[in-house]
């Protein structure tokens, strides 16, 4: 095969920026071929673009490969190149960053036809000695890397990435969109050109250092501050929110950047322009989370958070340890709330703010497991702090809602606010306490049929079981049980008073009566009272019926929970129903007989301590003013001695029934006092009973291990201080149930 079959010219090239090939003289065939001269042709066509015919120096290269000239005119065809490529250095040297790129345009131009050129010659060589190749290493060491023409090609770059950022810093869309557009073009080349001479690197270094340096400036113009004086020196400073969105944005135009101008190394893009604009750590940044916990939405800090764990896993710790303290004090503020805290109080309070702590979480911070251990321990913490009384007031709160639920709100609206507000129970240590209250206000609910709905009630007492377990609801569910059972007594009761009635002895009123198991219901203290005649008989009726049927069983009357329903026909409101207490109804029944009567005429007559009768009388005729049935001579909201009452001769309602016996539903100072009382009695008594129980299954124990095996053994009820347990154990030192050992620092025997 011949030479000529075996190297056709590439005719296919582009020449584009070179002189016409077409009308190149060809050098006469039939001349013997000579490298030097062929070189010196090469060189005019280098330096000063002379004609040159590529198919007489292909066919001349032809003829000195075949003569074994290859090497000689390798090592020429390089040394014109080195040549000229200092002749482009020049030509680049004079525009700028497009002078470059034009004259790399036309060096790889030029260099592709000299390859073609000389074919024959090159295909002979290794890959990275051909024309090309060589052309493009000469470009790179000679222009692109020549260190002044280096230092204002990555300065030119710098002054184009400003550009860019400068016309889309407000809105994300080019001010100037053509400017723009030519700004990304150039840089997008240089980068190309960067990558094809295997110099990413230093681009990909200078990028990172004029991102860092544009953010720098960016962020010291828009980032938000605390400080109202720096605010005014800087006024184009953002607010908080809009200056996330902002980085957000940048960081977007900048990942797309480098996906664009990088092969590798694109993150360390992206993290120069974050770590500037969150300020490093971003603990400026971080110092706004109050006013960013405020807000309902939660984009911004969901913003915060991505920006922050982007940057580096440890860049999250500075905002780990804000929420912590801020959460903190959210939660004390919410816990210093007044008001009931069965309305707009404590309770409230800290459902809302949970309920924002946890959206938070979940949406904003991806459920950071150490955020959501921190919030945890700080509910428990602070919840539990001596003089907070959250486990009593959740009670109550649970209270307001059993009441009044389904009036106010759904089903399922119900079931989520009570499982919220058992989420506060499970942070609290006092159980015991949130049983008592819960007992006593649960057992007014079914006493006085206050319960909005039963469905609510067994809600709440599974909910109970299955967080306390069975022993937490058996007296409650004891209580449920009895309710039933009074109905089924009422039923047999109804039949016999049928009887009475049919012969002339029945009850001149309806009488319901709830009949409990005293072990397992709150105690009620006995009231004195003097009944009418007529109530009296009716009551003790129902004694007499009861123990004829349960021999050996006492009924003792809870007059303090009794209700009436009056018909009363008054002055200007005509004919009503009053739904009452007893001891209300006991009042207003006295004015059946009398006009005016003095406090001192109703403390005869009825009988009440004179305490619980201002408290009555209050209710009657200090209340709300639609239910003041009676009216006080003078007006005020205290009942003295001297005052006197009357029948309200202005009351109007337009209600057919006029409910005024909540009086009954609420707790007095005296009642919850009490309540502590007994809880902290039982206490003692569990405490008491902890330490026997384990001093006699160890025998002997010392104080630091007994003091931890007793905090142990009541933990689920309470959690007693260390003092309390040691106040016990000398009691039960005292009572000889247990010794100290002789001889032995704080070791103790049990006594059998």
């Amino acid at each position: 095969m011949s030479l000529a079959a075996l190297f056709a010219p590439r005719s296919a090239r582009s020449t584009a920026g070179l002189p016409s090939l077409a009308a190149l003289p060809v050098l006469a065939s039939s001349s013997q071929p000579s490298c030097p001269s062929l070189l010196r042709a090469l060189r005019h066509f280098l330096l000063s673009d002379a004609p040159l015919s590529p198919d007489s120096v292909y066919t001349q290269t032809q003829r000195l490969v075949a003569a074994g000239q290859a090497s000689a005119l390798s090592d020429g065809v390089r040394a014109e190149l080195s040549r000229a490529v200092l002749r482009t250095r020049d030509a680049a040297a004079l525009g700028g960053m497009p002078a470059l790129l034009t004259a790399w345009q036309a060096w790889t131009a030029r260099s592709r036809l000299v390859a073609d050129m000389f074919l024959p010659l090159d295909a002979l060589q290794p890959h990275s000695d051909r024309i090309e190749a060589v052309c493009a290493e000469l470009f790179k060491e000679h222009v692109l890397l020549h260190a002044p023409l280096l230092q204002s090609t990555l300065d030119a770059l710098g002054a184009q990435l400003s550009a860019v950022r400068s016309l889309t810093h407000t809105s994300g869309a080019a001010t100037g969109s053509v400017t723009s557009a030519d700004h990304e073009k150039q840089i997008e080349a240089l980068a190309a050109l960067f990558t094809t001479l295997d110099s990413q690197d230093i681009f990909a270094e200078s990028l990172v250092q004029h991102t860092a340096a544009d953010y720098a400036r960016e962020a010291a113009r828009f980032a938000p501050s605390a400080s109202d004086v720096v605010e005014q020196e800087r006024p184009e400073a953002m607010e908080i929110t809009v200056f996330l969105q902002h980085v957000a944005r940048r960081v977007q135009e900048e990942q797309a950047r480098a996906m664009r101008l990088l092969a590798t190394g694109r993150e360390d893009v992206v993290h120069a322009a974050m770590k500037e604009l969150l300020g490093g750590d971003g603990e400026g940044l971080i110092s706004h989370l109050p006013s960013l916990l405020s807000s309902p939405a939660t984009s911004a800090l969901r913003t915060l958070y991505a920006l922050l764990q982007r940057v580096s896993p440890d860049a999250l710790s500075p905002l780990r340890t804000a929420w912590a303290k801020v959460t903190r004090e959210l939660i004390t503020s919410a816990l210093g709330t007044s008001g009931s805290a069965g309305s707009e109080g404590t309770i409230p309070a800290l459902l809302e703010l949970k309920r924002k702590l946890d959206l938070v979480l979940s949406d904003a911070f991806e459920k950071d497991d150490k955020m959501r251990h921190a919030l945890q321990e700080a509910f428990e913490q602070l919840l539990n702090t001596k003089g907070n009384s959250v486990a009593e007031d959740v009670a109550k709160f649970l209270d307001a809602k059993l009441r009044s639920g389904n009036k106010t709100m759904s089903d399922a609206e119900m079931e989520r606010t009570l499982d919220e507000a058992l989420e506060l129970f499970r942070y609290t240590h006092d159980k015991d306490m949130f049983e008592e209250f819960y007992k006593r206000l649960f057992a007014k609910r079914l006493l006085l049929n206050r319960s909005a709905s039963s469905d609510a009630e067994l809600s709440m007492l599974l909910k109970l079981k299955r967080e306390c377990g069975a022993a937490f609801t058996d007296k409650l569910e004891t209580m449920l049980k009895d309710m039933s059972v009074s109905d089924d007594i009422m039923k047999s009761y109804a039949l016999v008073q049928d009887k009475a009635t049919r012969q002339g002895e029945g009850e001149q009123f309806e009488l319901s009566v709830h009949v409990l198991t005293a072990a397992q219901w709150p105690t009620y203290p006995p009231v004195d009272l003097r009944l009418p005649a007529d109530m009296s008989a009716s009551l003790e009726r129902f004694r007499t019926f009861y123990t004829g049927r349960n021999a050996g069983r006492r009924v003792a009357w809870a007059h303090s929970l009794g209700t009436l329903s009056l018909k009363a026909v008054l002055p200007r409101a005509g004919e009503k129903e009053l739904h009452v207490s007893l001891f209300q109804a006991l009042v207003l029944l006295l004015f059946n007989d009398e006009e005016r009567l003095s406090f001192g005429q109703i403390r005869e007559r009825v009988g009440l301590e004179e305490k619980e009768l201002r408290r009555t009388l209050q209710s009657l005729a200090c209340g709300q003013i639609p239910t003041r049935v009676l009216r006080k001579e003078p007006q005020g909201k205290d009942v003295n001695d001297s005052d006197e009452f009357v029948v309200n001769p202005s009351l109007k309602n337009e209600r057919g029934r006029i409910r005024i016996n909540q009086i009954q539903m609420a707790e007095t100072a005296e009642e919850q006092t009490s309540t502590r009382e007994r809880v902290m009695f039982d206490r003692n008594m569990l405490l008491d009973a902890a330490v026997v129980r384990i001093m006699k299954a160890k025998q002997t124990l010392p104080h630091n291990l007994l003091v931890q095996d007793v905090v142990g053994a009541t933990k689920d009820r309470f959690a007693p201080d260390v003092k309390e347990i040691k106040a016990r154990i000398s009691s039960l030192i005292e009572r000889e149930y247990m010794e100290r050992v002789d001889g032995e620092r704080g070791v103790y025997r049990y006594v059998a």
